[in-house]
């Protein structure tokens, strides 16, 4: 008699789409437009594209129906919808009031949902909301998560017949009282709450400002401190900046200030006790007699290298990172301890770069000594020495399928070896100065090479036939990357320029 935990995956596009298509011929979904006709699937799927951003959302399931409900009334609107701005708090908003709206008819309601036939039962549990005695039930519980944060802060405009008249007192009022949730209730532990109280300061910067004031409230106030702590957890999560804001003295013990922008901020005196400063930007920050005890800045462990380090590279299985070295020498680091697991000394000079098989049991490396240099991961062996270069080798790669090696130097040829063997296996040449890097598409059926003469060549590594002469016009180029579907080749420039190119089509794509 366990239990079993039931995680709802993202619905992948077409899962959207069926699930648009059954909506579609539901005839209460007829109900939500005037002229009681829904529209066709096709309809309902061309408007949730043209609002910006929103098919990010609905591959959540439940998002997906608030969405469905919600597009009649946006479309009545007669807005531009490629001009709307809706977020999630704005689907749960048009809901709720859609759902509140249609029971202001008691007499529909009253028959709908309190007869005694099961069907009527049926509908009456899955209502959004339900009350029994002191008990309330919500069919969701994001929907009792939005309504908590519209009593926080509730920018539309209540009508009075379901708030009390007392209530009619002006938002920035209510959110300074004490008596509101954003002063009694922490919310760290609540992240839902704080995504749709973010969604309102992206749309209202009267919200901004009160949760400013808050904020500025707990450096006199020891009993906003909750407050605080909600509010500029908040603001941090709307993408609000605080470079050069003056924050000294302010009371936030435990906040969550992770990606937050605090560039020349001032923060003499403030109490960080177990802030969370993960990816914060602290530049040239005043912090100055601030309380930090237990503060944590999520830095990973770092290494004192003996030397200037050339080249690194992450194993795919994520287990281990090579580092190497000016003076020749490779380290391997377990990723999980990260103590060093081997030391490559064969190089005898800077080792220029490094790179893992596909199933992280061997590395690849070439340095300024012209040779290019086989290893075991496992044991930190020296498999395979490789000669043939006449100069530097710049860059080293292993074919996904792991039997082929490819390198690139200074003497402006591409060199493909037998990574069982070591035999050189073919000579490509063609460039006219030196080759700086060298990649295989991920399929391992397109080799890609680029050079100081201003141009990226494709090869065919079976073979080692020359292809397509890409001219790159814009200087030189000093990295090289493959898209991860093989269908696109990025070329990094020394001048600070990024082309795009097709690698299928050998085309220019942009700049």
């Amino acid at each position: 008699d366990l239990f079993q935990e039931v995680v709802i995956v993202p619905f992948s596009k077409d899962q959207v789409m069926n699930y648009v298509e059954r909506y579609a011929i539901d005839p209460q979904a007829a109900l939500l437009f005037n002229n009681n006709q829904a529209p066709w699937s096709a309809e309902y799927m061309d408007k949730l594209a043209i609002i910006p951003s929103v098919m990010d959302l609905v591959n959540n399931p439940f998002l997906l129906t608030l969405a469905l409900k919600a597009l009649p009334g946006l479309a009545a609107s007669n807005k531009d919808l490629s001009s709307i701005r809706v977020m999630r708090a704005g689907f749960y908003d048009m809901f709720v009031d859609q759902w509140l709206e249609t029971n202001k008819d008691k007499s529909t309601w009253k028959s709908a949902f309190f007869d005694t036939d099961p069907e009527d039962k049926l509908l009456r549990d899955a209502s959004p909301f339900v009350r029994t005695g002191t008990q309330y039930r919500f069919v969701h519980r994001s929907i009792l998560e939005h309504l908590l944060s519209r009593i926080i802060y509730n920018p539309a405009k209540i009508d009075k017949e379901f708030v009390p008249q007392a209530e009619t007192i002006p938002r920035a009022s209510l959110l300074l009282d004490t008596d509101n949730p954003l002063f009694q209730r922490v919310l760290l532990k609540e992240p839902s709450v704080i995504q749709f109280l973010s969604d309102r300061v992206k749309s209202s910067q009267d919200f901004e400002r009160q949760l400013r004031s808050v904020v500025n409230l707990s450096k006199a106030d020891i009993g906003a401190t909750i407050a605080a702590t909600n509010a500029i957890t908040i603001l941090v999560r709307a993408d609000v900046s605080f470079n050069g804001a003056d924050l000294r003295g302010i009371k936030a013990p435990g906040v969550d200030l992770s990606n937050g922008q605090f560039d020349s901020a001032q923060f003499q005196g403030a109490d960080w006790t177990g802030v969370n400063l993960s990816a914060s930007w602290l530049r040239q920050a005043d912090m100055r007699d601030v309380h930090m005890e237990g503060v944590r800045f999520g830095e990973l462990p770092y290494f004192d290298m003996d030397g200037t380090v050339l080249s690194c590279h992450y194993s795919p299985d994520g287990k281990m990172l090579g580092v190497a070295l000016y003076d020749g020498v490779i380290d391997i680091y377990n990723t999980t301890t990260w103590t060093r697991m081997h030391r490559l000394e064969k190089h005898a000079v800077m080792v220029k770069s490094i790179a893992f098989s596909k199933v992280s049991q061997r590395l690849v490396s070439g340095n300024c000594h012209k040779t290019v240099r086989l290893w075991d991961t496992t044991s930190g062996e020296e498999l395979l020495v490789m000669v043939g270069h006449s100069d530097y080798v710049f860059s080293v790669a292993i074919s996904p399928c792991g039997g082929r090696i490819a390198s690139a130097g200074d003497d402006e040829t591409v060199r493909l070896w037998d990574a069982q063997t070591g035999e050189s296996l073919f000579v490509l040449q063609g460039h006219e100065s030196c080759v700086r890097s060298v990649k295989y598409s991920p399929d391992g059926r397109q080799l890609v090479s680029v050079s100081s003469d201003e141009t990226i060549r494709l090869w065919n590594p079976e073979t080692g036939a020359p292809g397509a002469v890409l001219e790159l016009l814009l200087g030189e180029v000093i990295s090289l990357s493959f898209s991860p579907d093989g269908r696109w080749v990025a070329a990094g420039h020394n001048g600070g320029h990024l082309q795009l190119w097709n690698a299928v089509l050998s085309q220019h794509y942009k700049n």
